[in-house]
């Protein structure tokens, strides 16, 4: 049955933009049992379902797609270089390609693969003018580069060739954007532009007053040879040596023969016209001509004395302009070497830190170590000042072969040098210069670019590292930024060091939210050409396309609009962390289906119900509210959609925790009947103000008995007034024994979290784990070996441990040691406006599944504040105990609120909000703020435990469900 239904199921889902949640998926694939299972069966059901979770639904049963590709027509310039340039096209045929043709070398998704990739992430833009289509015609082509999430590859991708009446910056400016309008990309999300146009500058200058924060590379367009131009034509011998080259050159004819073969490079008939920017031709003929010079003087004092030839003669004879040629042989020979690696296709990442290896090379060349220290350590420097100190002339690095023959021929030498060691510091100068100003991206930034790429250099990155790289991006929030990198470098990962970079960040990017800062920096980084030679870029276009395996997520028009912050998609969005991708939505076949019976995370459709449990189904459960779904009664299930007996167990091994340090899995519960769950019984050491019995009353939970370790006194008070006595207040967790235990218990669930002040890296003082506070781990720790049950008991027990992630490594080892298995990573700025990092050990099922925002959690400082007040930031910093800490900025300087136009900070009623509790839930005992803020920076964010808690519904008594008449 379901070999014959998993293809259909499929099909529908695709048709009307039906989500499934993760829990759903795993329904059908760790579930259910059929006729005859096979685990090919269940794979199928991966591979045809992608999950995605509630919040990512749309409310409206039909979507509005782009023009669908049929409709989109190619123009004659785009058939035309298709075919000049797609490999598989005779280059002999002079007649375009046709449209069918060419809309299947674009893709059978052109052009909303393209559209639906660059809508809100960064892409990189490509203009090459003057490329050649057929008969004879030019155009300038657009293409598009960006990191495709779905295959994990960056592609490049044409998106068209236009031929302007007018060839100004102006009008190529105004073909690019309506180019983007065509194709609905929005301009804002520009990160990269590159055009081999000679003198980009005005349309430079147009692309950044739309967008300021775009990086330009066009001043890499053929960067040797401008910077081998600007070297020779700053020298103070550079008329000479044009002139001896273009003089030799007029002889070539009448060379003799063995001169001709060794000065073949001569031959080209237009070889002055661009021999000063020609860095690899320049260099092999002054090389020759410099070890060819006396076979030369001898030549050409052999010709008849005419007024070329002598002005040839005089030339040869100027031992100035012959120790030139000496050091052009060896001064050009690294620029070269920079153009071979550019003709190989070098990545550009590596061909840019051989150019600033190249500025270093030439700057050591002839400056002060001092000097060179203050050249390379800023970027706006002007060719003079006092602080450009010369190497004194006998340590000016001129080569060996100079060093050699001054040498040999000082006695010789007759005419004073100072022009030749003037010409020799002029050109070091002006190449060093003319390469700084080429280079879009300084040294630092790019070796922080190659380490934060890549999985096993992540550690190596600081937090201002990061932050400049976001300046140079266009990353606007500093502090915002920086946490969420910093939540990425800390997190527990896989060895991933065989994998690709592409395929490490396809994996990385699935859980990160769309709207986080950090993602579209490293969006950003992955949109950075590989290559910027034509050649290549146009082979890359056509492999793009050729290697296109996996469908594209088609766009709708509502996806294309700006969501607004209170939208319910971007609600989830916001956080930095998110589940992963939905299905494509590609209209492909009719019908009628509709997700109609919704369970607590997801929903059946029509036909699903009637084809796996029976016909007639629907129509006997669209009537009964509430409806309790397969695995809370599953006596009520029948036909295909039967639960398993192990499918909580299955469930919770989807879910574990299997990074970092290897331990053994935690035993594992099997969920209990809804009619034999029984109320929980908590014992909460270290309970603050008690978060653990608010999140569970929230949830719904029957709380039998909560007992509660607190010594402070204002925060027994919250919990008092608050729990109208309902929980246990003990004393100091060190007091409690074995008998009190067993008085008081026995216990289904124990939460803490220890303090962390003498763990935390923050606190300078700090003794770590085995001194001071650090100490009262270990209560936990006997408490928790006191409370398990045998392992002949049946009877479920779950326990959960926090602390602080900044603390000392060895401490948190040796945390993982005792509490035997590593900890999860939760940060509350997922599901509130502040960041709040914590690391939680426990047991309790799919304690790692990502996080996401429900519609009652307030995600934006906004949000929280009282009318009247404006917030300048969407997410703010860790608050603790500290004032100080409800300030941003990173002096702590800056309000994060404004009200009636003056600064402000946060009131105490809108930071119990932030955290997640009921407003004036800390107003007790006339608390001052201090006092409340303090009770508050030392508790749990309220969403992140619910979150954790969540699962623990399959095991114990929760108050009843009432319908929508009131009955239960």
């Amino acid at each position: 049955l379901l070999d014959n239904f998993m293809p259909l199921l499929a099909q529908k889902f695709k048709q009307f933009n039906l989500v499934l949640c993760r829990p759903l998926t795993l329904f059908f694939s760790l579930y259910f049992s059929a006729a005859n299972e096979r685990a090919d069966c269940r794979e199928g059901v991966h591979k045809a379902v992608n999950t995605d979770f509630p919040g990512q639904m749309k409310g409206k049963p039909e979507i509005k797609t782009l023009e669908a590709l049929d409709s989109f027509s190619c123009s004659q310039a785009t058939m035309g270089f298709i075919s000049k340039h797609w490999p598989a096209f005779s280059a002999s045929v002079d007649s375009p390609v046709s449209n069918s043709t060419a809309k299947l070398v674009l893709g059978r998704s052109y052009p909303s693969d393209i559209t639906t990739s660059c809508i809100h992430d960064p892409y990189c833009l490509y203009l090459y003018n003057g490329v050649e289509l057929l008969e004879g015609e030019t155009g300038s082509v657009i293409l598009i580069g960006y990191f495709d999430q779905i295959v994990g590859r960056r592609q490049v991708r044409l998106l068209d060739v236009i031929q302007p009446t007018e060839k100004t910056s102006a009008t190529l400016f105004t073909c690019i954007l309506e180019t983007l309008k065509k194709f609905k990309i929005p301009a804002a999300n520009l990160a990269v532009f590159y055009s081999n146009d000679p003198d980009p500058a005005e349309l430079i200058s147009s692309l950044q007053a739309l967008n300021p924060a775009t990086v330009f590379l066009c001043s890499l367009t053929d960067l040797p040879g401008r910077v081998c131009h600007s070297g020779i034509m700053t020298m103070e011998l550079s008329e000479q040596i044009q002139d001896l080259l273009k003089n030799i050159h007029q002889h070539f004819t009448s060379l003799p023969a063995s001169l001709k073969e060794q000065l073949s490079s001569m031959e080209d008939s237009n070889f002055t016209a661009s021999l000063t920017s020609s860095c690899s031709l320049l260099r092999t003929v002054v090389y020759k001509v410099s070890i060819l010079w006396p076979d030369l003087v001898q030549y050409f004092n052999s010709l008849d004395a005419t007024d070329n030839v002598k002005e040839v003669c005089g030339l040869l004879n100027d031992q100035c302009l012959k120790l030139t040629f000496l050091f052009l042989s060896h001064a050009l020979k690294p620029l070269c070497e920079l153009q071979e690696s550019w003709d190989r296709d070098e990545d550009l990442r590596k061909v840019l830190q051989d150019a600033f290896g190249l500025v270093q090379l030439y700057a050591s060349s002839y400056l002060q170590p001092k000097a060179m220290e203050q050249f390379l350590g800023r970027r706006n420097v002007q060719p003079k000042g006092d602080w450009m100190k010369h190497l004194p002339r006998e340590e000016v690095k001129l080569g060996v072969q100079v060093t050699e023959y001054l040498r040999q021929n000082r006695a010789k030498l007759t005419d004073p040098l100072d022009l030749f060691y003037k010409s020799a510091v002029s050109f070091y100068k002006a190449v060093s210069f003319s390469i700084v100003k080429s280079l879009p991206l300084s040294d630092s930034v790019l070796r922080t670019v190659a380490l934060i790429l890549s999985a096993e250099g992540k550690l190596k990155v600081t937090g201002k590292s990061v932050v400049d790289l976001g300046t140079v991006f266009g990353a606007n929030d500093d502090n915002l930024l920086t946490d969420e990198f910093l939540e990425y470098q800390f997190a527990e990962r896989e060895n991933c060091t065989a994998q690709t970079v592409e395929q490490y960040w396809k994996a990385e990017l699935r859980i990160m939210g769309t709207n986080s800062i950090f993602r579209k920096l490293i969006l950003k980084l992955l949109a950075l050409p590989v290559t910027l030679r034509m050649e290549s870029i146009f082979a890359q276009v056509f492999k793009s396309v050729g290697d296109e395996v996996l469908p594209k997520r088609e766009v709708s028009e509502e996806m294309m609009q700006d969501n607004d912050d209170g939208d319910e998609e971007d609600a989830t969005d916001s956080s930095s962390y998110k589940s992963a991708p939905s299905h494509p939505l590609t209209p492909e076949t009719p019908g009628d289906y509709h997700p109609i019976i919704f369970m607590r995370a997801g929903s059946f459709c029509l036909d699903c119900v009637d084809i796996l449990v029976g016909k007639g189904t629907f129509n006997k459960l669209k009537d009964l509210d509430p409806w309790i779904c397969y695995l809370c009664a599953p006596e009520s299930s029948s036909g295909a959609l039967k639960p398993r007996n192990d499918w909580s167990i299955r469930v919770q091994s989807f879910f574990a925790n299997d990074s970092a340090m290897a331990f053994e899995p935690h035993r594992v519960y099997p969920s209990i009947p809804a009619n034999l769950r029984r109320p929980i019984r908590v014992l909460s050491l270290f309970d603050g103000i008690s978060t653990g019995y608010l999140v569970l009353r929230d949830l719904g939970f029957k709380v039998e008995k909560y007992v509660a370790s607190e010594v402070d006194d204002e925060s027994i008070a919250v919990s008092i007034v608050n729990h109208e006595g309902k929980i246990t207040q003990v004393d100091d967790v060190r007091r409690i024994t074995k008998q009190h235990i067993d008085e008081w218990g026995p216990f289904d669930l124990l939460i803490g979290g220890s303090p962390c002040n003498d763990l935390s890296i923050v606190n300078p003082a700090r003794k770590g784990l085995f001194e001071g506070t650090g100490r009262l781990f270990f209560d936990y720790y006997r408490l928790l070996n006191m409370m398990k049950p045998k392992e002949d008991d049946p009877r479920p027990f779950f326990w959960l441990f926090e602390n602080v992630v900044f603390m000392n490594t060895r401490d948190k080892l040796d945390i993982c040691r005792f509490l035997e298995c590593n900890p999860v990573l939760v940060d509350a700025v997922k599901v509130s406006p502040a960041h709040r990092a914590r690391y939680f050990w426990g047991n309790i099922p799919g304690m790692n599944r990502p996080i996401t925002a429900s519609q009652k959690d307030k995600l934006t400082l906004q949000e929280c504040l009282e009318p009247g007040r404006t917030a300048k930031y969407v997410k703010i910093r860790t608050i603790t105990t500290r004032t100080n800490s409800l300030k941003q900025g990173a002096n702590d300087r800056d309000f994060p609120i404004t009200s009636n136009g003056k600064d402000d900070g946060i009131w105490i009623t809108e930071m119990e909000k932030i955290f997640g509790f009921p407003k004036h839930y800390t107003d007790v005992k006339n608390m001052g703020r201090l006092q409340r803020q303090k009770v508050l920076g030392k508790s749990w964010s309220v969403p992140v435990i619910r979150h954790l808690f969540a699962p623990l519904k399959d095991y114990f008594a929760c108050d009843e469900v009432l319908s929508k008449n009131g009955e239960l």
